[in-house]
């Protein structure tokens, strides 16, 4: 009786154990696993996306608008200024996100838009779900945007981050930036114009570029100056 009642006792201390090594072997897995998912650029191998989006309130950005027409291959820098400004926060159901005022130049008019965003581990997302910039990803496609779906035409921008940095320069100085892009796809058929969305770290938005489907004017936007809240 005694011979079992010990070896009972060394099996269920053995099971303890063996349980708590299996329980440090998955926690030292899933830090690898995280570890691997951490973003990676040529600069600083573990930034993450907070830095090349910055959201606080009282930031704010201004950029220098240009018009560049493809077809003659001539920029215009039109005296206008695009701001950016974030305002406060809000809770849109449980998640708070940041208010985005953005006053915008666009041909004869400006637009006002307020946008919310937030982040959504290391996504920036507004409350529509839609990724306004990643600095991760690195492996393909972030995200797909339908601009138009039906039976005759299907218009999409697919957005992806390359992995390396690039110089750009605005009035506001020289910075590396991660490029956020979009290439736009016609019933299957790649456009051959591309957005870019350039963002520095500990900046934010540096250069970014749109158009309009049926347009050959490239409307860009260069950084003139910024300020960021500590």
């Amino acid at each position: 009786m005694y011979f079992r009642f010990t070896l009972h006792n060394y099996s269920i201390k053995a099971m303890k154990n063996l349980f708590y090594t299996l329980s440090f072997l998955l926690i030292i897995l899933f830090i690898s696993a995280c570890e691997k998912d951490k973003i990676c650029t040529t600069s600083d191998p573990c930034a993450p996306t907070m830095r090349y989006f910055p959201m606080a309130i009282g930031n704010y950005w201004i950029y220098e608008v240009a018009h560049y027409d493809a077809s003659t291959e001539i920029e215009t820098i039109t005296g206008k200024k695009d701001t950016i400004r974030i305002i406060g926060d809000t809770l849109i159901g449980s998640d708070l996100y940041y208010t985005f005022e953005k006053d915008q130049f666009v041909p004869s008019i400006v637009r006002k838009d307020t946008v919310y965003l937030r982040d959504s581990i290391g996504y920036i997302v507004n409350p529509q779900g839609d990724i306004i910039f990643t600095a991760s990803g690195f492996s393909g496609l972030v995200y797909r945007r339908v601009l138009l779906q039906t039976p005759g035409a299907n218009y999409y921008f697919r957005y992806s981050i390359l992995d390396t940095l690039s110089l750009q320069t605005t009035p506001a100085g020289t910075f590396d930036c991660l490029d956020y892009s979009a290439c736009l796809f016609l019933n299957g058929i790649k456009d051959p114009r591309v957005i870019h969305r350039y963002h520095s770290e500990d900046v934010g938005l540096v250069f970014e570029n749109s158009f309009f489907v049926s347009s050959t004017i490239d409307m860009r936007r260069y950084l003139f100056e910024y300020h960021l809240e500590d």
